[in-house]
C-alpha cells in the first residue's frame, strides 16, 4: 500500500509487488522518489529496504545500468 499526505489531499494506492522478508513501514519525500522513477525507463525496478531509517536502493531487475539511493524520512503514526 502506498499512501501520500499533503496540503492538497491524501492518496492511497494498492500496487502488486514481489516481496521477500518481513513487512516494513517507511516514509519518503515523494519528490525524491519521483525524481528517481522519472529517469528510469524500465517497467519494473528492484527496491531494497533494510529498515525504516536506512536508505532504499533502487536497481534494475536485470543488469547494473544504474543504482539510486533514496533517504527515508521519519513518519509519525
Amino acid at each position: 500500500t502506498v499512501t501520500s499526505r499533503s496540503e492538497e489531499g491524501n492518496v492511497k494506492e494498492e500496487i502488486n509487488i514481489a516481496r521477500e522478508g518481513d513487512g516494513l513501514e517507511i516514509g519518503f519525500n515523494s519528490k525524491y522518489l519521483l525524481d528517481v522513477l522519472k529517469v528510469i525507463s524500465d517497467d519494473e525496478v528492484h527496491m531494497e529496504f533494510n529498515s525504516s531509517v536506512s536508505p532504499c536502493m533502487v536497481k534494475p531487475v536485470d543488469g547494473d545500468a544504474y543504482e539510486y539511493l533514496i533517504l527515508p524520512v521519519r513518519i509519525s503514526n
